[in-house]
């Protein structure tokens, strides 16, 4: 799910009360009917489920409802069925009991007016003047348009739905289009089926007078997944323009991620009325069609869709994931846009000191679904880690993690991703973990450079953590260092104290230092350069002139210090070599050589000089 309302009312939605009886059973097939009309306010339906036990001797089980809607009938196979209700919880009594080998089916029949909570739920409004009916039920809104199983422990592992809506409407939903079937009053029931695992806050529908087309992703001649658009008639040109830019984005995903999850069905787009966009299982809703957005949902179908979040504590399981997987996209594809969003991404983390990508709290949307933890924070950890393991070792564990079976179609926690990096990369990385998921804030770095001679430089790193829960962010830093005459070179300093030092050879003058030059690091920084060094590009140790020169160059050495000298190509390859040289001045023979760039480096009492020396045509 991504918004881009950023002034979006967020309804309270308070942690949704479950039963006992809700993990003592395990969801096998789901029918579910309802009766849709978007000009109409209530919802009817009727949902039938299949179902095991999880252990022997279950006599009890229970679905979640709103308070808000009426319940018909409790029923299996035609008899009715002993039933209670507190809240949103409905227990009901079994007349045989199940267990792991015996399964048992029952139907619940109910009717009412959604009361919209979280992000809208089951909501009603219009485009171009027209009614349209769309759902989106995270985190907890399942329950508020039918009854289900409305936790992170239990994924339905098959499910067809059948709409009843008036002509002239479409509806858009989870998996395959089996049929469209006229009905008497001028109706039609639309029949979808999916036959792959879904979790019950990602079953959605969407019903108003879509115009319908495909796009293609045409691996092979053989090898093709149906793109399916369900769009405003009135935008339907412009989308069309639009969507193709899914196949590209598609291609990159399997590269990194392996083979769409859902292949057998298809994937697809169904515009509707919030303002981002939300990844229903193998349908994504969306507000727009720009690449960002439609990246976003797409990767949701690896991370969020086929592996989810096993809680609401681990969102960002789902939302870092596919937030970084767009910025992935960006790095192949859109190179500035990539360095934006990792200069943006950084802003808005380090604009306030506290905050972690683990969500302690989950009573309402506003605390699970915050853009600067669950989003850029956990976007940018998957960043660092990348920085820290390498990108052989990153993305062969993120292809194990969306690759494990116990993962695929089910739920995963953080401590499940852990593991996979950590196998990988043979690294223990529970520090890390702990400071940049459970814990909050970020580095702030306070950092001074010193040269004291050619050879001779240091590095002081003051570390003040953003937040009192973490002592110490340790993380390799990366520098690159800058030279009078256009040299440069890049180190690693692993900072694990408050304040340390490294000392270094730059092998040159400093004439700049950026830390982060790639922007690796989620942290706000500061950085000072002082030299002690007598040594500017003039005679204070020596010059060569003239530069360019033909047949001979002379040297000229501050009195007391003695040079030795090797000319070389710009590859590197020794051409000449003489010295040491005690003499203030002395001449170096350069006759038989090419015109061209030649390196001279001077080994000198002072450290090492290089001097760019241009032999011109005669």
């Amino acid at each position: 799910m991504k918004s881009f309302t950023s002034g979006l009312l967020l309804w309270m939605v308070f942690f949704p009360a479950f039963s006992q009886e809700a993990g003592n059973f395990d969801l096998k097939y789901q029918r579910c009917e309802w009766t849709v009309d978007p000009n109409v306010a209530e919802l009817s339906g009727k949902i039938t489920y299949y179902f095991t036990g999880v252990q022997n001797d279950v006599r009890e089980v229970s679905f979640n409802l709103s308070p808000g809607m009426t319940i018909d009938a409790v029923e299996r196979n035609n008899a009715s069925l002993s039933y209670s209700r507190s809240d949103n919880v409905i227990r009901i009594d079994l007349p045989e009991a199940v267990s792991t080998e015996r399964s048992d089916s029952l139907s619940i029949s109910y009717h009412g007016v959604p009361d919209p909570t979280g992000f809208g739920s089951y909501v009603r409004s219009q485009h171009n003047g027209v009614p349209i009916v769309w759902t989106l039920s995270e985190p907890y809104g399942a329950e508020d348009w039918f009854p289900c199983k409305n936790d992170l422990t239990d994924k339905v592992d098959s499910i067809d739905i059948f709409v009843t809506a008036p002509d002239g409407n479409r509806v858009a939903s989870n998996g395959v289009l089996v049929s469209v079937t006229p009905t008497t009053a001028d109706r039609n029931i639309h029949h979808w089926k999916m036959r792959y695992p879904v979790a019950a806050y990602l079953i959605a529908i969407a019903v108003t007078n879509y115009a319908v087309y495909s796009d293609w992703y045409n691996r092979s001649d053989a090898d093709k997944l149906e793109i399916l658009n369900y769009v405003y008639p009135e935008r339907l040109e412009t989308r069309k323009t639009e969507t193709p830019a899914i196949i590209p984005i598609l291609q990159f995903f399997e590269e990194k991620f392996g083979r769409y999850p859902f292949s057998d069905e298809k994937y697809g787009h169904a515009e509707f009325g919030w303002g981002g966009g939300m990844e229903n299982q193998t349908m994504s809703f969306m507000v727009n069609f720009g690449y960002e957005l439609m990246a976003h949902e797409l990767a949701h179908q690896w991370f969020g869709d086929m592996i989810t979040c096993g809680s609401w504590h681990d969102i960002w399981l789902n939302e870092g994931f596919a937030t970084y997987a767009t910025a992935l996209f960006q790095e192949k594809t859109y190179p500035a846009d990539w360095e934006n969003w990792k200069i943006s991404r950084i802003n808005d983390v380090t604009s306030v000191p506290d905050g972690s990508v683990y969500r302690y709290d989950i009573s309402s949307n506003s605390v699970i679904f915050p853009n600067r933890y669950t989003y850029s924070k956990g976007a940018l950890v998957l960043h660092m880690l990348r920085f820290v393991l390498g990108d052989e070792q990153f993305f062969d564990a993120l292809w194990n993690y969306a690759h494990d079976p116990t993962l695929q179609f089910n739920f995963a926690f953080t401590a499940d991703l852990r593991n996979h990096f950590e196998a990988v990369s043979g690294k223990d990385l529970s520090e890390f973990f702990d400071t940049w998921i459970y814990k909050e804030g970020y580095p702030v770095y306070d950092i001074s450079v010193n040269q004291t001679s050619l050879d001779n430089a240091s590095v002081t790193i003051r570390q003040t953590p953003s937040h009192a829960s973490v002592s110490c962010f340790k993380m390799p830093l990366p520098f690159k260092f800058f030279g009078t005459e256009n040299e440069s070179s890049e180190f690693v300093f692993y900072n694990d104290l408050p304040e340390q030092s490294f000392t270094f050879d730059p092998g040159f003058q400093i004439s700049n230092v950026v830390f982060d030059p790639d922007k690796w690091i989620l942290c706000k920084s500061q950085l000072a350069l002082t030299t002690g060094i007598d040594v500017v590009d003039n005679d204070l140790i020596l010059n060569v002139l003239p530069n360019p020169a033909q047949d001979f160059v002379t040297v000229n050495v501050k009195p007391g210090i003695s040079a030795s000298w090797v000319l070389s190509d710009v590859s590197g390859k020794t051409l000449k070599t003489g010295g040491p040289v005690p003499e203030n001045e002395f001449v170096i023979d350069l006759s038989g050589f090419y015109p061209g760039v030649y390196l001279i480096t001077f080994l000198t009492d002072a450290g090492k000089i290089t001097k760019k020396l241009m032999i011109a045509k005669k």
